[in-house]
């Protein structure tokens, strides 16, 4: 069974919440699975500001989401949880997956124009080094 990172990461995230700071350059918005980053960015704030993370906390601060939907994406994380030593190299493949999703969207979102393709090769190496560095483009 190949286990979906993001669901593994949240999975080890709901055993022992800590195990956010083991995840590097993640974030939030790098999943593709929205209410996976959400969970995320619970964890993530509870640990910066020290309160407690957990199914109460998340109900209560993800209040658009119904209490069935947040319990059948906790289930499916628990259901595929890796240990908290394992989480960072979750994390890293989560980032990994980001970066590739997002490096073609920008090569397939360049329209070659002849008469400027110098500059555009330019600016798609560029945007493409940000990215492999860890910044994000937002374009």
């Amino acid at each position: 069974m190949i286990l979906n990172p993001e669901q593994a990461l949240t999975g080890a995230l709901l055993i022992d919440p800590l195990t956010v700071r083991k995840c590097g350059n993640l974030k939030p918005d790098m999943f593709t699975d929205a209410l996976l980053g959400r969970i995320y960015l619970e964890y993530v704030r509870a640990c910066d500001f020290g309160y407690p993370a957990n199914l109460v906390t998340l109900a209560e601060n993800i209040p658009d989401v119904s209490r069935q939907e947040l319990m059948d994406c906790i289930k499916q994380c628990a259901d595929s949880t890796v240990t908290s030593a394992a989480a960072g190299k979750y994390a890293d493949a989560a980032v990994a997956a980001y970066k590739a999703r997002r490096a073609s969207q920008l090569v397939n979102a360049v329209n070659f124009q002849s008469a400027d393709i110098e500059r555009q090769i330019g600016e798609l190496v560029n945007d493409l080094k940000v990215l492999r560095d860890g910044g994000r483009i937002t374009a």
